[in-house]
Parts: structure tokens; sequence; C-alpha cells
């Protein structure tokens, strides 16, 4: 298991996890699912809010964008933007 980056907010009990895709292609949502799961299975942060962050070299797909809109711990970062 791979998690590409993860910071540590302990003062308002955030943990950061990140994934970085540079593909010819837009990310699919898979990725941020997969990357949920990852996140669970980092041991003794369980009472801290998670914050998931993609970065893409081309863009999203429309199911993640669309996911995004409904979302508060979900940041995209586009390179093409």
């Amino acid at each position: 298991m791979e998690i590409d980056i993860v910071a540590i907010d302990n003062d308002n009990k955030k943990l950061i996890v990140g994934e970085c895709k540079y593909l010819n292609k837009p990310m699919k949502d898979s990725v941020f699912y997969n990357l949920i799961e990852k996140a669970d299975s980092i041991k003794g942060y369980d009472d801290y809010d998670k914050v998931y962050v993609l970065f893409s070299l081309n863009g999203f797909e429309d199911r993640i964008i669309n996911l995004n809109k409904g979302r508060n711990d979900l940041i995209l970062f586009d390179s093409n933007k």
C-alpha cells in the first residue's frame, strides 16, 4: 500500500492524505475511493478528520468532479488550471 502524501495537523486533529497521478487521461473516481481505503488503514488517527487531496496531470473525470461538489473533505488539483 502506498500513499503519496501524508500530513498530520495535530492542532486541528486532521489527517491529510494525497495521491498524485501523472497519467495521459483524466483521473477516475476509483483513485479517490482507493485513497479512502488506504487512509483508513493508517493506525493511531481514528479520531482525526481526514482530508483527501488529489493531484492530476490531465484533469478529472466528470464523476469525481461532481462528487467533489458535495464534499468538504476532498480537494482536487489539476495541472491544466
